[in-house]
């Protein structure tokens, strides 16, 4: 949820009250409201309160009101909101065997069967090295050159197409989650890698503007014509600080 309040902040240590006033100097914090708009209220398709009144207060920079904000969220996310999806899961399951069952499994397993492997390797599901974690880095550059496709001006060969192959060989796990989620609206590969994420490569026009823009339904990522791999990396971290907010998708068109 904190990715929810404020970007990323990689300069020296702030007080939680110093954080959020650099963060946005406005304070336009948001309500006591879900968020993300995961938990929406029946009658009106609106985000719950996260209490009541949630609509009336907003959060502040201070510690207080940032801790009962996530406190509050979390509750929301991981209990009350999934309440009775989680009940509905377990009476589905007891359906086809005991939910005892399921205890056999550790919690990574169950993680990786039903929600697929958090750690993002590009090779995965092309060979066996990645189960070994033996994963090569060219292994990995010679499997995005194969299965991301460039499009329109772009080929593989293009410099800026060469850049985001080599950016996110380098990319750490976290990094290679946000690229996924920012262009395939899911941090994680799908069951058979990266052929069937089908991520397409396509140059932004200049008229479109300089930043880098994704098409999620298209599973198309557009890249303004960087030179070099300092601005590349500027423009991908741009886009992934702004994704909670909407990021710079489809409906955000003038960006």
């Amino acid at each position: 949820p904190c990715s929810l309040v404020a970007p990323a902040y990689t300069g020296a240590a702030l007080t939680v009250e110093e954080y959020m006033t650099v963060a946005d100097p406005d304070g336009l914090w948001p309500q006591f409201v879900d968020p993300a708009g995961f938990v929406l209220e029946p009658g009106t398709g609106e985000a719950v309160e996260l209490e009541e009144g949630g609509r009336n207060r907003r959060l502040e920079p201070t510690h207080a009101s940032l801790s009962a904000w996530l406190d509050q969220v979390t509750a929301l996310w991981l209990g009350s909101g999934v309440a009775l999806q989680m009940a509905a899961f377990r009476r589905g399951v007891e359906e086809v065997f005991p939910v005892q069952a399921l205890k056999r499994f550790t919690a990574k397993e169950l993680q990786t069967r039903l929600a697929g492997d958090q750690h993002i390797v590009w090779t995965a599901y092309l060979s066996q090295d990645w189960l070994s974690g033996g994963v090569k880095a060219e292994d990995e550059a010679a499997a995005l050159e194969q299965y991301m496709a460039p499009i329109g001006r772009l080929n593989k060969n293009s410099p800026v197409f060469k850049l985001l192959v080599e950016a996110l060989v380098l990319f750490d796990n976290s990094r290679r989650a946000k690229f996924l989620d920012l262009v395939c609206s899911n941090p994680r590969l799908p069951p058979g890698g990266l052929p069937q994420a089908g991520i397409k490569v396509a140059a932004r026009p200049a008229a479109r503007g300089a930043r880098v823009w994704a098409q999620t339904c298209a599973r198309t990522l557009y890249l303004p014509d960087y030179a070099t791999a300092e601005a590349l990396k500027e423009g991908l971290d741009e886009a992934f600080a702004n994704m909670a907010l909407g990021g710079f998708h489809e409906k955000n068109l003038a960006l």
